[in-house]
């Protein structure tokens, strides 16, 4: 295991950004949020990841969120201030943004920026122990634009509304129920279990799963239609090389290997 805070462990074709401050509860500073922001866009370029996970290292925890004692030390820090709200902006929108899958991996508290940084995966997975909690209103502060879309976009308006007014924690059987993570398994059960739809996305068709989570980007904008954009999307497909070995898979009655 690593010594650093935060980092990637490449396994097979799945990179595994790690959370690895647990004296702390995984609570992410400046530096951390940058280094992830860097961790993303390495990912991006990096052909032999398929699928990214988002896990801590500590069964206790997934994270605390943005490091509040560093807020403290800089309230009055405006410029300071401004680079770590974009900083976690940044960071959240490159997760958000990727055009490889994430998912994310919850044992313990996702609370605040941890919180954010877990509903900007594509997916989360967690075990009984999972929780959220939304603190801005016990803090004085407000969740930031784009993280409260995404808790709109999961859980509803209204659901919404309470989170964020109340600030209260929800457990793992409503965080379910409520749409803020897809499946709940015991905790030994959970590695292997999100490992296994790793897997399955990851022997996937990439050029098809792409270009599926940029339709999906085009719905959560707005749009309805289709376009010449989404046209193109939808005929790229016929033209690609993961479309070619499908097509022999099944009429060779093989497994496809996309490459």
């Amino acid at each position: 295991m690593s010594n650093d805070q935060l980092y990637l462990k490449k396994q097979d074709a799945v990179g595994v950004i790690y959370l690895n401050r647990p004296d702390r509860k995984n609570a992410i500073s400046y530096d951390m949020w940058i280094k992830f922001a860097n961790l993303m866009q390495d990912i991006e370029t990096d052909d032999q990841i398929r699928v990214v996970q988002i896990r801590s290292t500590s069964p206790e925890i997934f994270t605390a969120g943005a490091d509040i004692e560093e807020f403290e030390q800089t309230a009055h820090d405006t410029e300071f201030r401004e680079k770590s709200r974009l900083s976690i902006s940044e960071a959240c929108r490159l997760l958000r943004e990727s055009s490889k899958p994430s998912i994310a991996v919850i044992q313990g508290g996702a609370y605040g920026g941890g919180a954010a940084l877990a509903l900007s995966c594509d997916m989360r997975y967690g075990d009984y122990t999972t929780s959220f909690a939304f603190p801005p209103a016990k803090l004085g502060l407000i969740y930031p634009l784009q993280e409260t879309a995404r808790i709109l976009d999961l859980a509803g308006p209204a659901m919404a509304k309470e989170l964020l007014f109340t600030g209260r924690t929800v457990r793992a059987d409503e965080a379910q129920h409520i749409g803020l993570v897809n499946q709940l398994f015991t905790a030994d059960q959970l590695g292997s279990q999100v490992d296994s739809i790793t897997n399955m996305i990851a022997n996937n068709a990439q050029a098809s799963i792409r270009g599926m989570k940029e339709v999906i980007r085009l719905i959560n904008r707005g749009q309805r239609e289709e376009d010449a954009i989404s046209a193109e999307i939808f005929n790229a497909a016929y033209r690609s090389a993961d479309f070619a070995e499908g097509a022999a898979a099944f009429r060779e009655k093989r497994k496809p290997k996309f490459k």
